[in-house]
């Protein structure tokens, strides 16, 4: 994706954050039109669609964290409308955070191509890359897999207190020692996918 994206650097700068804008926007209009499409009751279709267009971490989204917003509609529309193979891969290499609704997808049999296809992709355009650069995949890891939470003021989730709590009761050997952290968040992370493979 970084290779592709290299191709923007050609722009002036102005030129390349217009063509985002309305690429971001393009998927927002997309987003809200598959939405409205689908549910039938008015007042939820209007409830539903206000939600969206209020939605301030959209609004924070457009100025910091585009590309997350991007990855998620992409994923939504990818499992929603037809043709959605290549919409629902190009958001597993935008960001690999859609691969956490693979605990979802692997309920529908229909879902199990797009699944495959999407890491297949994601594998063959990151496992050459980090054999030709293993810093950057020990680097990759150990901030993915091995790093605790960070403890400061811009974060305000469940890690976070978890970690005031472990730090108050002045026992921060066990945090940094037993990765107090990362066992939590991989329960958590389990915890979840194994609720959303067994709902209804």
């Amino acid at each position: 994706m970084a290779q592709a994206a290299q191709a923007l650097t050609y722009l002036s700068p102005g030129t390349a954050y217009l063509l985002w804008i309305l690429i971001l926007e393009g998927l927002l209009v997309l987003f809200l039109f598959i939405v409205w499409r689908g549910i039938s009751d008015m007042r939820y279709r209007l409830a539903t669609v206000a939600l969206l267009l209020v939605n301030s971490p959209y609004f924070l989204d457009l100025h910091m964290g585009q590309f997350t917003f991007a990855a998620v509609a992409l994923c939504y529309l990818g499992l929603i409308l037809p043709a959605g193979l290549l919409l629902f891969t190009l958001s597993v290499l935008l960001k690999p955070l859609s691969l956490v609704v693979l605990s979802a997808i692997v309920r529908e049999r229909r879902y199990w191509f797009t699944g495959l296809f999407a890491i297949a992709c994601l594998l063959l355009v990151s496992v050459p890359y980090f054999m030709h650069h293993p810093e950057q995949w020990n680097f990759f890891f150990g901030i993915n897999f091995l790093s605790g939470i960070g403890v400061h003021t811009g974060n305000y989730g469940f890690p976070y207190l978890m970690g005031l709590l472990v730090i108050d009761a002045d026992i921060a050997l066990l945090y940094q020692h037993w990765g107090l952290m990362r066992v939590s968040r991989l329960l958590v992370l389990a915890a979840t996918a194994l609720l959303v493979f067994h709902s209804r």
